[in-house]
């Protein structure tokens, strides 16, 4: 099973101290205390970029390697003030994952999926296109 980052390790590592030696300040959410981790401790959850709704379940992660290869030369052209079409592209890619899969982006964004759903479940019903229920309630999906 894979622990998949979602904030990339890349990204982290521009929080490590100096003065912590290849470590970072950090406060754990269940408790508050704080500690000193890795990049490659935090920020990650189980099987986090696999979507078996995809052709291609693990296609997340091909996604993300040269987003994540080539953000640190992204960033230094943004700092630089001289960002190119590769640059636009990795803060565009390295956005868009952050703004759909991550675990706050997965919660905020079902709400309005499900709606969507509810909605168009409902008219295709109405107009026949569904197969009967076979006792499922189609405004209630099941995940």
């Amino acid at each position: 099973m894979a622990l998949d980052h979602y904030v990339s390790q890349v990204h982290l590592k521009r929080f490590y101290s100096p003065a912590l030696n290849g470590l970072m300040h950090a406060v754990r959410k269940s408790d508050l205390k704080s500690f000193t981790p890795t990049a490659k401790a935090v920020c990650r959850i189980d099987e986090g970029s696999t979507n078996k709704y995809l052709e291609e379940p693990r296609a997340i992660e091909e996604f993300l390697k040269p987003i994540e290869a080539k953000y640190n030369a992204a960033t230094a052209a943004l700092q630089a003030g001289k960002p190119d079409h590769e640059t636009i592209y990795v803060v565009a890619g390295f956005a868009g994952y952050v703004m759909s899969c991550s675990p706050a982006a997965i919660r905020i964004n079902t709400a309005p999926l499900l709606g969507a759903l509810d909605v168009t479940a409902k008219m295709m019903e109405r107009s026949g296109k569904l197969p009967p229920e076979n006792g499922h309630d189609v405004s209630k999906p099941t995940f």
